[in-house]
Order: C-alpha cells, then structure tokens, then sequence
C-alpha cells in the first residue's frame, strides 16, 4: 500500500504571525524616530505585542511606524545603564522577561564590515546603534549606523549582539526555570 504524503502547504495565504526579524526591524524603526543617536548608554525595555497582523504589515511594507488600525507593539522604557551587562543579569533584566519579548539598545562603535583594511591601515570605526530583540518568536538583531542611517543591518539570532546579547539569551531561556 503506498502512503500518501501530506499536502504541501499553500503559500498563498500570508502568515501573520511576525518573526524575529520583524519585531526587530520595527523596534529599530521605532527607536531611530525616538531616541535618536544622543544615548551613551544601554537601555533595556519590554515589548508587548498588541496586533500582530499589524506589525507584520508594517515591518514587511517598509513603514514600520504607520499603521491605520492603531498601535500595534507598545514599548516600555526598563532601565538604562553605561554597562549593558548590568542591565541584563540584574533585576530589571528579569523584569523584562515578563514582556511578550526583551529589547536591548546600544550605541557603541563597529569596525567596518570586510574587506578588512590592509595591514598597516587603521579600520575607521563608525558609531552604530545596536538592537537585540529576544522572545518567543526567537531572536534577531539590528544595527544601524550614524553616517548611513537609511541603511539598517538584519540578522537573525545574535549576528551583532556581543556578550550582553548572549547574556539577555540566557536570561530569557532561564526565565520559567
């Protein structure tokens, strides 16, 4: 008897559950029109998901801030700090865990992408912004930079996250333990 194989799931339908990808992208959205580049600091904040059709539409279509229907992610302001670290293994990085997911925001300077710079040469460092969304969804993480900020840097899990990023991971995983 041959065994029939499930259907093949139809594509034509969007899905409207947002990823990673697009919670972060609409959070970096959110804090370049907010916070701007005058932050020496690491902040951490919780996100709560209000309509998720609604991020996904306004992550995927290119205007993560406008939306008809209303809000559709609220951010709460947490804690900030000079040391991302503290923020993260302390109380308030707890805290955060009880959000739908956990944002970590820091600006600091980045060494240009390859090529590297020739032996000799000093890579010229940039200042960037750098966004870390942990949660359910998974994680992903963004980096903008101040000379280029039409230009964002997406990847999936902690591509640019650094040590704190790691660190705010693990305090998520361990959150229900």
């Amino acid at each position: 008897m041959k065994e029939r194989s499930a259907p093949p799931p139809d594509r034509s339908e969007p899905t409207w559950s947002p990823g990673a990808l697009d919670v972060t992208r609409w959070v970096e959205h959110r804090l370049h029109e907010s916070a701007g580049w005058c932050s020496n600091v690491a902040r951490l904040y919780g996100l709560e998901v209000i309509d998720p059709r609604g991020l996904v539409d306004a992550s995927r279509h290119g205007h993560p801030s406008v939306v008809a229907a209303g809000p559709v992610a609220r951010m709460t302001f947490l804690a900030e700090s000079p040391d991302p670290r503290e923020l993260v293994l302390g109380p308030d990085g707890a805290a955060a865990c009880e959000f739908d997911a956990v944002v970590l925001a820091a600006t600091r300077w980045e060494p240009p992408p390859p090529p590297l710079s020739r032996p000799g040469e000093h890579a010229v460092r940039r200042r960037a912004r750098v966004v870390v969304v942990v949660g359910e969804l998974g994680t992903a993480s963004a980096t903008r930079f101040e000379h280029d900020p039409g230009h964002v840097v997406l990847a999936r899990g902690l591509a640019c996250g650094g040590v704190a990023g790691v660190q705010l991971m693990a305090v998520w995983t361990g959150r229900r333990g």
